[in-house]
């Protein structure tokens, strides 16, 4: 009776890898994926933090299969989360809805036919090895080899044959983390701005490759604040009309190429009126983002004037909304389709944080920083105040992953100042839209630290 338990428990614990499979993880964009597909998707940033209340902090990946899509959005049934740190997290199969952009990369999960083979070839034999030493079926009387199509040979006792079995499931299985090998093409960084005011819905498409990147259904003042990968090398990319109609989405406003470097950051913009006779017409501006770190306690700024129809601009920095501007701007008349190239080191906010070790999981922020522009040379009116993200150290389980902002040292953002929309057009005309305003991007986030202080 013992063999025989000995043997079932045996063939039991090879069905696993008998109906098991592997897989292969493919690149796609993710405006491909369709309904059934099984995916697993990388989390920018900005979508880590957002989708946090959905599916937990400091997520790196979500995998599962595409229950429903739509222009911004696709709904998920979950089967993992891998977290920054830490091992996969099983779900089983809630539906959670995830932006489009909140995500950084989209992976297609496929069999992998030859790994496949070899596994449950693999298993195979070893089932067959099992047959033949415990005499199961009548297998006990035939010659095996011991590997095949070779002439050798072992006296395989029934604890051999088991040793035999688990060696064949350790080598030729397959776990999520061997089977998730992403492919990492050399990546630059990228920001983009649909900042034409006259005009509706744009969609910004790399078109010379399959990418994720780009900027869809972006309304006047539609951006990323967080950087997108984009594959590094010269990238063709084109400018259309966004419409739910095929005669308005393939029209094309302008077609560009886009130098890109591996490790180097960018900022697209797509800056002037579309309407004939506007001053300045149209056009992408392309700035190179190159920040380097502010310095101990300090945090990075950086202004970009694409509001058309406005002339020089000046830019200043106050830390409470009761402060005066001071006489000479921190960035003086900087004009249309110009930045200030060089970033300046300002003092972060003052910031007060209790962490969880010492059993107290609370931060406190006494103000924040305001991004004031006016009309250069001048200090009244203001045109706009924008007031910068405080940012959050994000300790989870020890490891400080920090969200770029005002108040965390070693931030760097940068304000791109866009005009009002223009009164008629197909740009929004809601309040916030009748005056000019800042877009903010995080071009630098302060360093991970593990552990926690």
């Amino acid at each position: 009776m013992g063999r025989r338990l000995t043997a079932r428990l045996a063939v039991a614990g090879l069905l696993p890898g008998l109906l098991g499979a592997c897989y292969t993880y493919r690149l796609v964009p993710s405006t491909e994926i369709q309904p059934a597909t099984r995916v697993s998707v990388v989390l920018s940033d900005y979508g880590r933090l957002e989708a946090s209340r959905q599916i937990g902090p400091q997520a790196a990946r979500v995998e599962g299969a595409v229950l429903s899509t739509n222009d911004t959005a696709y709904l998920l049934s979950v089967s993992g989360v891998k977290p920054i740190t830490g091992a996969w997290v099983r779900w089983s199969g809630e539906p959670v809805t995830m932006r489009r952009d909140y995500v950084a990369l989209t992976y297609e999960r496929r069999p992998a036919r030859g790994r496949t083979i070899l596994l449950i070839g693999g298993a195979t034999f070893a089932l067959l090895t099992v047959m033949v030493n415990f005499n199961i079926l009548g297998f006990g009387g035939l010659d095996i080899p011991l590997i095949p199509f070779l002439r050798v040979r072992m006296h395989m006792t029934p604890l051999r044959s088991l040793a035999t079995c688990a060696a064949a499931v350790a080598v030729l299985g397959c776990t999520k983390e061997a089977t998730f090998a992403e492919p990492l093409p050399d990546y630059a960084a990228i920001h983009w701005l649909n900042a034409v005011p006259d005009t509706g819905q744009q969609d910004i498409r790399v078109i010379d490759i399959v990418s994720n990147a780009g900027l869809f259904d972006a309304n006047f003042r539609g951006a990323n604040m967080y950087y997108q990968p984009i594959q590094a090398g010269a990238r063709t990319v084109r400018i259309f009309n966004s419409s739910s109609a095929d005669s308005i989405a393939s029209q094309v406003l302008t077609t560009t190429t886009l130098s890109t470097t591996a490790g180097q950051g960018y900022t697209f913009i797509h800056a002037g009126f579309a309407r004939t006779g506007g001053t300045p017409a149209r056009a992408v501006l392309v700035i190179p983002d190159n920040p380097a770190a502010p310095g101990a306690g300090n945090v990075g700024v950086r202004f970009i004037h694409a509001a058309a129809g406005l002339g020089g601009l000046d830019f200043n920095v106050i830390r409470k909304g009761s402060d005066t501007l001071p006489d000479v701007p921190l960035r003086g008349n900087i004009g249309f389709g110009a930045a200030a190239m060089t970033y300046s080191a300002v003092k972060a906010d003052s910031m007060r944080v209790f962490h969880p070790r010492t059993g107290v999981d609370s931060i406190v922020f006494y103000d924040t920083l305001r991004v004031v522009v006016t009309a250069a040379g001048t200090k009244t009116p203001v045109l706009f105040t924008t007031i910068l993200p405080l940012g959050s150290p994000n300790t989870i389980n020890q490891v400080v992953q920090p969200i770029a902002g005002g108040a965390l040292a070693g931030s760097v953002i940068t304000t791109v100042a866009v005009p009002r929309s223009v009164a008629g057009s197909a740009a929004p005309q809601t309040a916030a839209f009748l005056v000019p305003a800042g877009v903010l991007f995080v071009d630098r986030r302060p360093a991970a630290l593990s552990p926690a202080p």
